[in-house]
Parts: structure tokens; sequence; C-alpha cells
């Protein structure tokens, strides 16, 4: 129990730290919290997605290439900075609550791509012990998205005119830029030898 316990501190701990998909789940949430609530299936679908596939290759002994992962990052960073021009330009468009800004395959590419779910797959014991702890998991992830969801909201709320002149699409598309520049910057220090 304790274990798990363990588990769950360190899921929370790392999950509710800022990222592309929070950023995304802010962003959406300051549009409309009823939409955005749509959005959460797809987070949970993509961690799922990435950290089955990550435990997957663990559990058969194959060793993680600098190369594949150099490749993974820069994948991640064309699909954060395509997203981030997307939303920039959707800024302030449409009255709040209206059309929405993020997409569920949005999120579900960029979550796929995050860095988090990398971490998580190797925190998850491949054992008997799996299935507690991915229900924990999922639930770590839904409780993250939901609190980014909802200060994306609150923020909304406080100052919907920074919602509807665009500043909060276009503060969550510069987080986006500055992942992918991040993401790229990785990338390449880890291909260019020492």
């Amino acid at each position: 129990m304790a274990d798990l316990a363990a588990f769950a501190l360190a899921a929370a701990s790392l999950l509710i730290l800022p990222g592309p998909t929070n950023a995304l789940l802010a962003t959406a949430g300051a549009r409309g919290a009823r939409k955005a609530l749509a959005l959460l299936p797809a987070v949970l679908a993509a961690y799922g997605t990435t950290v089955g596939a990550v435990a997957v290759l663990v559990a058969a002994g194959g060793g993680a290439s600098p190369i594949a992962g150099a490749a993974i990052r820069m994948t991640a960073a064309a699909c954060l900075v395509w997203l981030g021009v997307r939303i920039w330009r959707r800024a302030g468009t449409g009255p709040i609550g209206g059309e929405r800004s993020v997409r569920r395959r949005d999120i579900y590419l960029v979550t796929l791509v995050n860095p988090k779910a990398f971490i998580l797959a190797l925190l998850l014991p491949l054992d008997g012990r799996l299935a507690g702890h991915a229900t924990v998991l999922a639930a770590a992830i839904a409780a993250s998205g939901l609190a980014w969801l909802l200060a994306g909201h609150a923020l909304a709320r406080a100052a919907p005119r920074m919602v509807a002149g665009g500043l909060v699409e276009r503060v969550g598309a510069a987080v986006i830029v500055a992942f992918a520049a991040y993401f790229g910057a990785t990338a390449f220090a880890a291909l260019v030898p020492g």
C-alpha cells in the first residue's frame, strides 16, 4: 500500500507541473469549462497510448537509442510549433464559450509526445501491481487535467477581457512554442557528440 501511495504522489507531482498538455487545457478552460471537459478523455487516451507503448518496450527489453529519442523530440517540437501557431491565429476569435481553440486531436497529439508520459511509464511496476498503479495513474491524469482546465476557466471569469482579446490563448500558444524550442534543443544536443 505504501508503494501505491508513493507512486500516486510521484505521478500527481509530475502531472500537475506546467507542460504543453496543461497549457492547452488551461487555454481551453478559459474558453469554457463545459466544452473543455470533452478534452479529458483525449488526454487519458494519449497518456495511456504512450505509457502502454513504452511499458511494452521496457518489458521486452528494448533500449532507447539516442537517434530514436531525438526523432521523438523533433516530432514533438514540430507538432507543438504547428499547434502554437494555430492557436495564436485563432486567439480572440468568437465569443467566450464559443468555438473551441483547442480540439481533441490537438491535445491527443501533444499529450502523445509529452515527456511526462515517458517518465510515468518508467515508474509503473510491470508485475502484479500494474492494474492498481494504472488506475491510480488514470485518476491522477484526470485530476491534474481538471485542475488546469478549471484554472483557465477561473482566470477567464476573473479577467474576461483577457480571454475576449485573445491574451490567454496567445500566452498558451507562446508557452507551447517555448516547449517546442526546448524539445528541439534537447533533440539537437542528443545528436551532437560530447
